[in-house]
């Protein structure tokens, strides 16, 4: 192994290294955050789930699929805990 996780050939030709390990599924993730009161309360479909590092935290954000306007949850891949909904407006 290289630098970051790849291999020799990953890092010739510039793939990404692989993802880390976790516990949750996005499949998982996303029944979580529709299981959450906050989800059910706000009407909408959360069907997608992207997971990102926060420090030493694995989050999946779980989040709408379409242009504009996203509302979305975090999900914490260790205590599958959901977040407060979260709103970021279209332009």
């Amino acid at each position: 192994m290289t630098r970051r996780g790849r291999g020799l050939l990953g890092w010739l030709f510039g793939a990404s290294a692989a993802p880390p390990a976790t516990r949750l599924t996005a499949e998982t993730a996303v029944a979580l955050a529709a299981e959450s009161p906050a989800v059910r309360a706000l009407g909408r479909d959360l069907p997608m789930a992207i997971l990102r590092r926060d420090g030493d935290r694995l989050l999946w954000r779980v989040t709408t699929n379409q242009i504009g306007a996203q509302w979305w949850v975090e999900v914490d891949d260790a205590a599958g805990t959901v977040s407060e909904v979260h709103h970021a407006p279209g332009r």
